[in-house]
């Protein structure tokens, strides 16, 4: 049997995200957003199947020109979640992803 991932592991990164990964994401940047403005663009998601399910997004996240500043920003961003066997979404760690 071919298996991506082992019981309890998590699965690769894949930028193929299913509408109920999308619903977790939107669900959990309502909890972080604080400026009504900021975006948070998809770029990959793992997920880890536990009592519930983790999910590990990347996204590009985009703040809006505002004040002196003429032009957006954009930055690389990682949201995880956990969803609760019934569809209660929790963020558990978000942030600024480091890139070398």
């Amino acid at each position: 049997m071919n298996r991506t991932t082992m019981d309890g592991g998590w699965s690769r990164y894949t930028t193929k995200m299913s509408q109920h990964d999308m619903h977790v994401l939107e669900e959990a940047t309502h909890m972080i957003n604080s400026e009504d403005q900021v975006e948070y663009e998809p770029i990959a998601v793992a997920t880890q199947i536990v009592s519930g399910k983790n999910y590990s997004f990347f996204c590009n996240r985009i703040i809006p020109a505002h004040g002196s500043r003429d032009t957006e920003m954009h930055e690389a961003f990682y949201i995880d979640a956990y969803e609760s066997l019934d569809g209660q979404v929790k963020v558990t760690k978000a942030g600024h992803a480091e890139l070398y």
